[in-house]
Order: C-alpha cells, then structure tokens, then sequence
C-alpha cells in the first residue's frame, strides 16, 4: 500500500459480477482492490484480494469487509466503497467537473459521505418493509428484536434513511467506533445493513454528509445480482390482493398489496400510501 485513498469493493458466494473501471477514472494517487472469495476472479483495473469466509457466511464475510474499515484496510485515510452490484458510469470520463472525487472535499467537514435512500426515509419504516411477505428476505427473529432496541433508546422516526452500496469515508476515531457498533449489530441482528446503519451515526454523533438520491444515478449504475432473491411461492397461490404483514415499530398488523404494493392498516380504510401511519405521526 503506498498510497493514502482506496476505493474497493467486495464480492462473496458469486453474488455479482465484477464491473471494471473506466481507464480514465483511475488516478495514480488512489488504490483500487477488489476483495473476494472467488478464486477465478480477474481483473484489468482492480487488485484482487483473497478472503477468507467468516463463519461459513459469505453474506456476513461481505459485510464484515465492507464495515470494518479498520482492520483489513486500516492504514488509509479515506476510502470509498462501492457494491458490487455497481458500476462507475462513463459521464466520470466526459464530464470531470462533476466526477465521484468531487466528494472527498467534502470529507474536510464530514466524517462520511453517502446518498440517501431512493424512497423512504425512516429506519422503522425499513423495518416493516423487510417483514412484506413480498420480500420474504428477513424474518422477524432477526428485524424485531433490532427495531425494539432502537425504540428503546428513542432513535427517532424519520431520522434518514441511506443507501449503503456507495460509503465514502474518513478513517477517523469516530469513524472507526461507528463502524465498529454497526458491525456488531448486523452480526447480532440482521444482515440488512441499511437498518441499523442511521442508528450508529446517530448514536456516536457522527458527522455525516446525505447526497440527493437522484445524484447517485449520475456516477453510479445499478446491476441486477447475478442471485436474485424471489418472493415466497406462495404468493402465486393466493386469490386475494391484500395479505396481512407485520409493523415490528407499532407492534401489530398492517396489509400490503402485492400487486400495486400499497398498504392498509385495517382492511375496511381506503387504500393508502406506504406506511401511512408513520407519515402521520411525524407530522405531530
């Protein structure tokens, strides 16, 4: 390692391709590494860096590497981490003055720099979300638990919520306690890291610069996973529109609508936007 900036990225369990970087957005200054468990991965524009899985879980080894910036890639002052699912869009090569790197003066005031969320704005909204029969992609024995904790030290609603595929950061003390915490608790809760990631800047009053959503379309291009994870079978099976789900804030029931992904909170209300309830109490 010879120089002070990385930018990296992490693939496990072939979940995703790896995207090459356009040859005119390397920089000499900045490293490139690609860590993997995949032994057949090349690449013209990053380093390939073997790992090892953590506990026979590629998903937890990912975002073990992806978090903990102060152990495998301790000796950098800042780094910026993109998914795998991700690729630096071509406008970096035309249009320099709005380039990616532009961000890093902005880690002279902030300890990290991120995009928000493309829709919603709330952890506990999130955490509904995960639990849609739809998604199928958590359960409650891992969001429940997580979101009655955050409850009970009275993290806010509608505190922000961000996109965690593109973290730029600044190796701070700060830092590197946040990461630390937000480790933890994906390890101990969900893999979802995204839903407990508000909650740690809050916690340790880390200074954190939130991007418009729409600017990530600008450097980024989102891919589909090479492994998609499907709705429950039994979806397809159902005659009715409206399946009960589960709200792990408000502890109770709510409706979602597979079809145009509406929610009810009682069957018998008029159809309304996602998570009406939340929208309504924030307000006060």
């Amino acid at each position: 390692m010879k120089n002070k900036i990385v930018l990296y990225t992490i693939i496990t369990n072939n979940y995703d391709e790896l995207k090459e970087l356009p040859d005119k957005f390397i920089r000499k200054d900045i490293d490139y590494l690609c860590l993997t468990d995949d032994n057949s991965i090349i690449s013209e524009t990053y380093q390939i860096i073997k790992i090892d899985t953590i506990k026979n879980n590629p998903k937890l080894t990912q975002r073990y590497y992806k978090i903990v910036i102060n152990n495998y890639i301790k000796d950098y002052d800042i780094s910026i981490y993109i998914d795998g699912k991700i690729s630096i869009r071509n406008q970096e090569l035309t249009q320099p003055q709005v380039s990616l790197y532009n961000f890093l003066f902005k880690l002279q005031e902030y300890d990290l720099v991120t995009f928000k969320h493309y829709k919603r704005d709330c952890i506990y909204k999130e955490g509904a979300v995960l639990l849609h029969p739809y998604k199928q992609i958590e359960v409650k024995e891992n969001v429940i638990p997580l979101i009655q904790k955050l409850k009970s030290e009275n993290f806010p609603k509608k505190y922000s919520l961000n996109d965690t595929c593109i973290l730029i950061r600044k190796h701070s003390d700060n830092i590197v306690k946040t990461m630390e915490l937000w480790f933890s608790l994906v390890e101990k809760y969900s893999l979802r890291d995204q839903l407990s990631f508000m909650y740690c800047i809050w916690k340790n009053n880390t200074k954190i610069k939130l991007l418009e959503s729409e600017l990530q379309n600008i450097y980024f291009k989102t891919n589909p996973h090479l492994k998609i994870e499907k709705p429950q079978k039994y979806w397809k099976k159902k005659k009715i529109n409206w399946l009960e789900c589960y709200d792990p804030y408000e502890n109770c029931p709510y409706y979602f609508n597979y079809k145009n992904r509406l929610c009810k909170w009682d069957l018998n209300d008029a159809c309304s936007e996602e998570h009406y309830k939340f929208l309504e109490i924030g307000k006060k």
